[in-house]
């Protein structure tokens, strides 16, 4: 069986060359709500979610 294998580096590079063209002539703000907005409809979101309310739990029970 064949393993196949993924660049990351060409994947990264091909990220970063997309949003640099989606946020090309954008203000500092504009990038901020754009990154913002990415972040919260990422896949790792909804896992950051669950951690940041497992640890509000933790600290309001000591």
């Amino acid at each position: 069986m064949k393993k196949e294998y993924i660049d990351c580096i060409a994947l990264k590079r091909r990220i970063q060359r997309e949003i640099a063209a989606e946020t090309k002539g954008m203000t500092p703000l504009e990038r901020l709500v754009y990154y913002r907005k990415l972040s919260e409809e990422s896949s790792f979101a909804a896992l950051m979610q669950k951690q940041r309310r497992g640890n509000r739990r933790s600290v309001q029970a000591t």
